[in-house]
């Protein structure tokens, strides 16, 4: 049985890491339980990052870019430090 118009079967053309479909994405996350019971800090973190992101996508000059990276990947590191779990 073939997957697709061109009669190759979809796992060919579209493999997947080993485990892809193991975990439970209702019931198993990469977040921290810590996310979960500081969420205003996780939420307030992500939109702080979101308007550096946009400043950056907006930037005219080379420096501001730059700048503007640097800064969203402390606010990225930062909140993955706090955020995701350490098992993972």
């Amino acid at each position: 049985m073939t997957d697709r118009s061109d009669g190759l079967p979809l796992r060919r053309t579209n493999p997947r890491p080993a485990g892809l479909f193991e975990r439970d994405p209702g019931r198993d996350t990469y977040a921290s339980p810590d996310l979960f019971t500081n969420y205003a800090d996780f939420y307030a973190r992500a939109a702080a990052a979101a308007k550096t992101a946009y400043r950056a996508s907006r930037a005219q000059q080379d420096g501001d870019f730059k700048r503007y990276v640097a800064e969203l990947r402390v606010a990225c590191d930062s909140c993955h430090g706090l955020y995701l779990k350490s098992d993972q």
